[in-house]
């Protein structure tokens, strides 16, 4: 069964060819095999689209691949900053890792494009990636810590705590 059956079978239904679901079908493809490998015609072709339609929503593969890979930061960015915001205590920072970890479970695309980004020679992307999610979310970290006991933020703990969950989602794909 291919990657776009796959999705298909998940959903239970045959694409319709909205802008999510030419994002939801392009990110599985990606994620699969990478942007050189995947086609523009592929992408259409598996969500029952022409290409114009692609084209009208996104202007070429290189902008697709672009919001394919930051509209799956932000959710999975979103998701883990509220749950970061919840923390109360530092005990509270082993259910928030917890709850990281469940998250690459449930977004193993997003994770294998993270990883295939942070790999590539797409460095506009990469520092895109940083600018618009991993300093947000390092300066998150950093914050709570300092909001439940002053200067805990201010060392290396919150680099540690981010690169330790970035590395916890970052393995699940190659599992």
């Amino acid at each position: 069964m291919t990657a776009v059956e796959s999705v298909k079978r998940k959903r239970g239904r045959k694409p319709k060819g909205s802008r999510d679901d030419i994002l939801r079908i392009a990110a599985t493809l990606f994620a699969e095999r990478g942007f050189d490998a995947v086609t523009v015609r592929e992408i259409s072709k598996a969500v029952d689209v022409g290409l114009p339609t692609i084209y009208h929503f996104f202007g070429d593969k290189e902008n697709l691949y672009r919001t394919v890979v930051l509209s799956q930061q932000e959710g999975t960015h979103d998701k883990v900053i509220l749950a970061l915001e919840a923390v109360n205590d530092v005990a509270g920072l082993e259910k928030w890792l917890a709850t990281v970890v469940d998250n690459s479970f449930d977004r193993r695309d997003f994770e294998k494009l993270v990883l295939r980004e942070l790999l590539s020679d797409r460095e506009n992307l990469r520092e895109e990636m940083a600018t618009r999610a991993f300093q947000p979310l390092y300066d998150s970290i950093r914050g709570r810590l300092n909001e439940l006991h002053e200067g805990m933020g201010d060392g290396a703990l919150p680099l540690y705590i981010l690169s330790v969950a970035m590395g916890f989602a970052a393995l699940f794909p190659i599992r």
